[in-house]
């Protein structure tokens, strides 16, 4: 698993892994990032109904929305937390991993559930091949796609990967025009050293739903509110592009010790209108808002590791030794206005009154992220071990200057995490650990004393199972958790020179503790089997 960032197999390590690869994902016939993920333990999926601009995710209670990787670098749109990472386009994946429970040893600052990685479809050098496609769904949704993959002679193979539509939602007026090319080639530029290189580019127009307004619900008939548009077209107004571009470079010493390199540079653009509801304004008049929203976010990020074997009388260990960085710059517009309301029983549209705008921000975001981590992975005999160490340095400057006050979002945070793994391994395939993981999560704003805000703490202990049959492929899992994060920030209101303040404390604390189930099978005559 590429969440690892070794080649340590899934049934050896002291975490609790999932990887969804490309069968699955055909076999499910999921068509966007949340569907590929609904069979995986501890991940709840579209938690606010199906919407083509992101794709939602909780795992372990926390949300995922900053928290997710392309190729094992971070893929965002914002500085801040939690703010949704735009959706990929599930046809250019190989396949998707999850890893659960801290990861800040391996990944730097992020939520103390866990992160999501998506790989990217690789050029290969085993052969050609091509596929062509096209689909169509009862709601009208229809696209078509392509996948060719090229060898040139034993140095070379490239691969393209196109698809284009429009995905239509139960409301037959918001839709997502989407397309979508993505381009790999591999170099092996000597015996030793191979070079990868990865483009990707989106082109979409998601609306967001605006979804019901709960008076109505159970008063009108239930298909016909579900089917009813909210928003109107003469405002609604989306323009997104996304374009990455990167590589990876590995190369062997041939002692046994390898260096691995990976780049991303990722450009993000979107325009976007969107009408949503407030209250009813009385009988059936719906009352409306409008967001106007104009992001321009640019990032570089880079991982550089190195890893290799020692071996010590019975003991080996497997090393890895990193930095990654990244740096980002966010510049970003929203403006909040009410709109004229709309009858549900007697609906007009194109005649729409915009008011003047009631919130207003400009945000100015740059902020970098440098850090260093050892990983050791023992083997003794039976016995696995795993130990790792992070340092991470991150500053940000800038400010979100609205109309009603300016927000400073400069600060500097730098903090040590960790992770500590015991595991046996039974010839028979079975296997069993406990794990302790620790992260951390950087906060914007200032405290009720007008300092600034620590980052919170994340640390969880975990027990876990894994059988790995050898009759048949597949792999089953049970894993149980205790997960804790403090210093969370929690709204309070005291007395100070004398009156009244409100403001943030960061005195909340979070604990979730569960037991996550989850198998996979191949069984005869193509037939597979997964739950969770």
């Amino acid at each position: 698993s590429a969440t690892t960032k070794t080649g340590r197999p899934i049934l050896e390590t002291q975490s609790s892994v999932s990887v969804v690869p490309r069968a699955q994902i055909e076999e499910q016939g999921a068509t966007n990032l949340a569907e590929a993920l609904s069979y995986s333990a501890g991940v709840v999926t579209e938690n606010y109904g199906g919407d083509p601009r992101f794709d939602s995710l909780f795992l372990r209670g926390f949300n995922l929305e900053n928290d997710k990787f392309l190729d094992g670098l971070r893929l965002m749109r914002s500085t801040q937390f939690p703010t949704s990472a735009p959706a990929f386009e599930l046809y250019g994946l190989e396949r998707v991993e999850v890893l659960r429970g801290p990861a800040s040893v391996l990944y730097g600052a992020g939520t103390p559930a866990g992160l999501v990685n998506m790989v990217q479809k690789r050029a290969q050098a085993d052969g050609d091949f091509t596929e062509l496609g096209f689909s169509l769904d009862s709601k009208g949704s229809a696209s078509a796609f392509g996948d060719a993959n090229r060898v040139v002679d034993d140095r070379l193979a490239y691969r393209i990967t196109a698809k284009g539509g429009n995905d239509k939602t139960d409301v037959e007026e918001i839709d997502n025009k989407r397309a979508y090319l993505g381009l790999s080639a591999s170099f092996a530029l000597s015996e030793a050293t191979e070079l990868e290189l990865m483009a990707s580019y989106h082109d979409d127009a998601p609306i967001s739903p605006t979804g019901v307004p709960n008076e109505l619900v159970g008063l009108v008939d239930a298909k016909d509110l579900r089917e009813f548009y909210f928003g109107d077209d003469s405002i609604n107004f989306s323009d997104r592009k996304m374009a990455t571009l990167g590589f990876g470079l590995t190369h062997d010493f041939g002692n046994g010790w390898r260096l691995n390199n990976t780049f991303r540079y990722t450009d993000f653009d979107w325009d976007y209108d969107g009408i949503y509801l407030n209250p009813l304004v009385g009988g059936t008049l719906v009352g409306r808002g409008l967001i106007n929203q104009r992001e321009s976010f640019r990032t570089i990020a880079t991982d550089l590791r190195l890893a290799g074997r020692v071996t010590s009388g019975a003991m080996t260990h497997d090393l890895t030794f990193g930095v990654d960085a990244q740096k980002l710059k966010e510049r970003a517009y929203t403006g909040f206005s009410d709109v004229s309301p709309i009858d549900y029983a007697a609906p007009s549209y194109g005649s729409v009154t915009v008011g003047t705008p009631t919130y207003v921000a400009n945000k100015s975001v740059d902020a970098r992220q440098i850090g260093i981590y050892a990983l050791d992975e023992i083997e003794y005999g039976n016995w696995r071990a795993t130990a790792g160490l992070r340092h991470e340095w991150t500053r940000q400057s800038g400010q979100s200057a609205t109309n009603y006050g300016t927000t400073d979002y400069a600060r500097d945070d730098q903090q040590l995490t960790g992770h500590l793994g015991l595991g046996y391994l039974w010839d028979n395939g079975v296997s069993v650990y406990a794990a302790y993981s620790t992260s951390y999560l950087p906060q914007p704003g200032f405290d009720i004393d007008n300092n600034p805000l620590k980052p919170t703490h994340g640390k969880q202990f975990e027990l876990g199972a894994k059988y790995e049959p050898t009759a048949f492929d597949g792999l089953f899992t049970a894993a149980l958790y205790d997960l804790r994060e403090t210093d969370r920030n929690t709204t309070v209101t005291e007395e100070i020179g004398g009156r009244p303040i409100t403001g943030t404390r960061q005195i909340g604390e979070a604990r979730i503790r569960g037991l996550e189930l989850e198998g996979v099978a191949e069984l005869a005559e193509g037939w597979s089997l997964k739950g969770a």
